[in-house]
């Protein structure tokens, strides 16, 4: 049977999957995105497989600092990979396979930290979203 993707009110929803092997414990990986998380309107968590769950926020605000926090997410030292999902997706299609996270660069002389330098070495670790221009 497949999970079928129910939206809250607000229809604000992530589908996290925590990377690795090892079982998570769905009551404590839930309490503890909670707290850290710190939600004002709050959330619902549902437990949708093995490593799988599904996080109704009830607030806008609340999902996009979550969202837009610019770090990786972390439970028992392994991440956690949030993709945010529409009521028409199919939850086993969506992929978990990858986390937005920066890399800092060392090492590069100054006459070779030129957008596309640097987007080409970005490239070797993943998919280049962007690149901070300020640490030029």
């Amino acid at each position: 049977m497949k999970p079928q993707c129910r939206i809250s009110k607000h229809g604000w929803v992530f589908w996290p999957g925590v990377l690795g092997t090892k079982h998570v414990n769905p009551l404590a990986f839930s309490n503890l995105m909670g707290k850290i998380w710190n939600p004002c309107k709050g959330i619902e968590a549902e437990q949708l497989g093995r490593k799988l769950f599904l996080f109704h926020f009830f607030s806008k605000r609340d999902r996009l600092e979550v969202l837009d926090a610019e770090t990786p997410w972390f439970f028992e030292k392994r991440v956690v990979v949030l993709k945010e999902v529409t009521e028409d997706e199919v939850l086993t299609q969506v992929d978990l396979n990858e986390v937005p996270m920066w890399i800092q660069m060392n090492n590069i002389p100054w006459n070779q930290r030129t957008p596309a330098n640097v987007t080409n070495i970005a490239t070797k670790a993943g998919n280049f979203l962007t690149f901070d221009e300020r640490g030029a």
